[in-house]
């Protein structure tokens, strides 16, 4: 039987959403950073999300990475306690409710090929 990592998986009701993306082309990392930090610290102040974890970039050469259909180059996740926030949270985005629309847009101007999937502990 697989150990659950507490710190990694500390509540099963939890939902994590996958944020899979580029940058576009002229933006640097830098940039974007300031804009994700933006974005994830208002998620969490909120309380629209539980926790936005880092981002993180894609190792395309280790054997570990199969996915071919995916080619993004960059993920993070953010973490929703339950349902009920994670709910709130997409009304948020999907109304532009502010200072959180722009945020959001802030962000999503500077990426390309974005993919979302939503999980959550089985």
């Amino acid at each position: 039987m697989l150990r659950k990592i507490a710190s990694f998986f500390p509540d099963e009701r939890m939902l994590y959403l996958l944020n899979q993306f580029d940058l576009k082309p002229n933006i640097t990392r830098a940039e974007f950073d300031v804009a994700w930090a933006d974005f994830a610290a208002h998620l969490v102040s909120t309380e629209l999300a539980a926790e936005v974890g880092p981002i993180l970039e894609r190792q395309h050469a280790s054997g570990f990475d199969t996915d071919a259909a995916r080619p993004q180059s960059m993920f993070a996740v953010i973490r929703f306690a339950d349902d009920a926030q994670a709910d709130k949270a997409w009304q948020a985005i999907e109304t532009a409710t502010e200072p959180l629309g722009t945020l959001h847009r802030n962000v999503f101007r500077l990426v390309h090929d974005p993919v979302f999937s939503f999980w959550k502990q089985g």
